[in-house]
């Protein structure tokens, strides 16, 4: 994990254009969230840091994620530490800066607040970290099933600004109840524990390095245009 996290801080550090979009794609969504279309207060504490933290994924993404992922294995840092660790850092990032700018919104009065806002906020995690964790599962052996199922959910992942703001408009946002939270977020608990299973399996390795090539090749031939 301190592998995966140092790898992180460096690319981050060496792109400027990086740390300005992690900065400003929050305030970015907070002021659609609050202003442009404003959303339900319950809704915009659920899903507000659901939003940042996949957000962070595309934001810190870089393609030798995959061949790293494959080197690290190579050396006995397995894949689902990888996996893990990818959830965690863009996970932790995103709930800080959602929890600092929800707290900037109350001040401002751009949303109200009370009691369940808190504990929404911290209902939503599982939420959270089952999309990264679906975004990512090709992270195991990189196969064409592992991989139509990642490229599904970060498609979702990509339009979750514009699915909540057009479920805060279309459906009946303002009756859920903490109840539906709570099963919400008791599915997605259920989502992430058997991914956890799934990630841990063993003798894969040779299969991801061999489709970490594949990937890779045909990244590059795409790149630069090779024959």
């Amino acid at each position: 994990m301190k592998t995966y996290l140092w790898k992180k801080k460096i690319e981050i550090k060496k792109s400027v254009f990086k740390c300005l979009l992690m900065i400003t794609v929050p305030l970015i969504t907070g002021g659609v969230y609050t202003k442009i279309f404003p959303l339900n207060p319950n809704w915009f504490y659920f899903m507000f840091p659901i939003t940042i933290s996949v957000l962070n994924y595309y934001i810190t993404y870089n393609v030798d994620d995959i061949a790293c992922a494959s080197t690290y294995a190579l050396v006995g840092i397995p894949q689902k530490t990888m996996w893990i660790s990818n959830i965690i850092f863009c996970s932790v990032v995103g709930y800080v800066m959602s929890i600092g700018l929800e707290l900037i919104a109350v001040v401002l009065k751009l949303v109200s607040f009370d009691g369940g806002a808190i504990l929404l906020t911290f209902m939503s995690i599982p939420c959270a970290v089952s999309l990264l964790g679906l975004s990512t599962i090709h992270y195991l052996t990189n196969s064409k099933k592992q991989m139509l199922v990642a490229s599904f959910f970060s498609i979702i992942c990509l339009l979750l600004v514009p699915i909540t703001v057009l479920t805060n408009v279309y459906l009946p946002i303002e009756r859920l109840n903490m109840v539906v939270y709570g099963i919400i977020t008791i599915i997605f608990i259920i989502v992430a524990i058997g991914m956890y299973i799934y990630m841990g399996q063993k003798d894969c390795l040779e299969t991801l390095v061999r489709n970490s090539k594949i990937y890779i090749e045909g990244y590059d031939k795409n790149f630069f245009r090779e024959e």
